[in-house]
């Protein structure tokens, strides 16, 4: 009764019994109708369900998926040793976003927006890291200008933003969570699409109104390692308007041929993409890769000054991963 087909037939039933039937047995079996489709949404249901429900239509999407194993043979002793040297708590999703915020940067045809039916390049190069809130329900934090940040301060955005969007703290999420749970899933839909469409094909920012322009960047990140998963394909969130979407699996080792031509056990980690091909081709795509991965088996090509200042402070050694 709740899919859009069935609103939709619904409400013209609505219109024609408006015409036809006695003013108060109209306005008793409206009444009657949203009470009922309310509470059907409302029960049962996490905020996540009922988003999830009225995010995705039938699939009629430009999706492209891929995955590919990293060696982070280079990377796992970098990041240790620039926790050691500043304090900071990075750990390879960090890496990854900084990676691919670089790379989207050295492919500006992947980093854009669509318009109207046409495809605009974005000015800033912004990653959205997902959050779990708690078993049910997803947060985000978008990490603006990713790309010319350090890694200390994409730490830092995240850490806070994180902390926020758990405690209840993050207005734009809380606005977002309050619609969630007043709104049933056929009134939820329009509204994601409308608020959708004013963030990412408009750009407008309404404060008051919890719209933030291109509110998810132009990536989204999310680690499903942490909870042992090896590997996932997501589809896209519509209303995001994101290109690209990365997946980080569990690091765990693996057997690889190592350059001398032995089988050696390695740490490595499976990333997945989902790509919007409205956007990008398979040329395109394995540009990005290849980018990403060479940042991933040289982390310290990623270091801002502020980071080379870090490490200098507390660790005299400058970092090496040969």
């Amino acid at each position: 009764m709740l899919d859009t087909p069935a609103s939709l037939v619904a409400a013209a039933a609505l219109l024609v019994a408006y015409g036809t039937l006695p003013r108060a047995v109209f306005w008793a079996t409206a009444v009657a109708y949203f009470a009922c489709a309310w509470r059907v949404c409302a029960s049962g249901m996490s905020r996540r369900q009922k988003v999830a429900i009225a995010t995705w239509l039938p699939q009629q999407d430009s999706h492209t998926l891929s995955s590919a194993t990293v060696d982070l043979t280079h990377v796992l002793p970098f990041i240790h040793q620039y926790r050691d040297s500043t304090g900071t708590h990075l750990t390879i999703t960090h890496m990854l976003g900084k990676a691919v915020a670089v790379a989207l940067r050295r492919c500006p045809g992947l980093c854009g927006r669509i318009v109207c039916g046409r495809f605009v390049p974005r000015e800033d190069v912004d990653v959205c890291f997902l959050v779990d809130v708690n078993t049910q329900n997803l947060g985000y934090c978008t990490v603006r200008n990713t790309d010319k940040q350090s890694l200390n301060n994409i730490c830092a955005t995240l850490e806070g933003g994180s902390h926020r969007v758990r405690s209840g703290n993050e207005a734009d999420f809380s606005a977002f969570m309050f619609l969630a749970d007043v709104l049933p899933t056929f009134l939820l839909r329009p509204v994601l699409q409308l608020a959708g469409f004013l963030s990412v094909e408009l750009g407008i920012e309404c404060a008051s109104l919890h719209i933030r322009r291109n509110f998810m960047g132009s990536c989204i990140i999310s680690n499903v390692g942490q909870y042992g998963v090896d590997e996932a394909f997501v589809p896209f969130p519509p209303f995001a308007g994101v290109p690209l979407l990365l997946i980080v699996g569990a690091i765990k080792k693996t057997p690889v041929v190592s350059e001398s031509g032995e089988i050696v056990a390695r740490d490595t980690c499976t990333i997945t993409t989902t790509l919007d091909h409205r956007f990008v081709d398979g040329h395109q795509g394995a540009l990005v890769y290849k980018h990403m991965l060479h940042y991933l088996t040289h982390p310290e090509d990623l270091l801002e000054t502020e980071d080379w200042d870090l490490m200098r402070g507390k660790d005299k050694e400058l970092p090496s991963t040969t």
